[in-house]
């Protein structure tokens, strides 16, 4: 009578409708025997069992982020170098800086190359987004599915690493916060990353899962809880919404 326990979409309905219908884009581009069934990359060792913060290991998982990204590691040149973070010029009375670091670059100069912050290594949550999203700009870009003129390639770029299953490290790494101490004051940083908010990541991760049909993925465990709480509501919306 009063509406109690009806499903709410986490994002707006005209970003709803770009994720779906972009998702089902790539699925149509991409094609394949079964492209609703990639491995699900997960945040454990059996699928990195590599330390990140030292160049080796990072290249190591580089290449075996190529693997499930469907490109050829000898097709791109990894390079690293170091990173400047840019922070706003106002100090909030929150005490609360937001700052912006340049996670990776792709190029298609010559050889493709791609370009990571050597201080995205020392995050391997983020290291595994920035490298699937930059090796996303080789499959749409230089595989000339997308010119690079679109609005939307970015975010675009970040659901195609839905789409091949390693959705969990964006949606985990959107947001980060930690603490700092400068000029006399110290106070909470927080960065957003990537192309998506939090919302849309877990509302994409939820056409993932019902794509694979999937009620309550195994996989969801690996969601940070803040994610995993957009994440059912997301589900129970595609799930329980009305009919159009």
């Amino acid at each position: 009578m009063f509406g109690f326990g009806k499903p709410k979409c986490p994002v707006d309905l005209l970003t709803a409708e770009w994720l779906e219908a972009r998702f089902e884009w790539l699925g149509r581009v991409l094609g394949g025997d079964d492209p609703a069934q990639p491995v699900v990359v997960e945040p454990t060792s059996s699928f990195f069992p590599w330390r990140l913060d030292n160049e080796d290991g990072a290249r190591r998982a580089f290449e075996a982020v190529c693997t499930h990204m469907g490109v050829d590691p000898e097709s791109v040149v990894l390079e690293f170098q170091d990173g400047t973070k840019q922070e706003r010029e106002n100090f909030s009375k929150l005490g609360q800086w937001e700052s912006y670091a340049p996670g990776g670059t792709w190029d298609d100069q010559g050889p493709h190359r791609i370009v990571i912050s050597r201080d995205a290594c020392g995050d391997a949550m983020y290291f595994v987004y920035v490298a699937a999203h930059e090796l996303g700009h080789q499959v749409l870009l230089g595989g000339a599915l997308l010119t690079g003129d679109e609005e939307d390639n970015e975010p675009l770029t970040d659901l195609l690493t839905v789409y091949k299953g390693l959705g969990i490290f964006g949606a985990n790494a959107c947001v980060h916060f930690s603490q700092f101490q400068a000029a006399g004051a110290s106070g909470h940083e927080w960065a957003t990353r990537g192309y998506l908010g939090m919302a849309d990541w877990s509302y994409t991760l939820a056409l993932f899962a019902k794509q694979r049909g999937e009620t309550r993925p195994p996989w969801r465990k690996h969601l940070r809880p803040d994610v995993r709480a957009l994440f059912d509501k997301a589900q129970n919306w595609i799930n329980r919404r009305p009919a159009q």
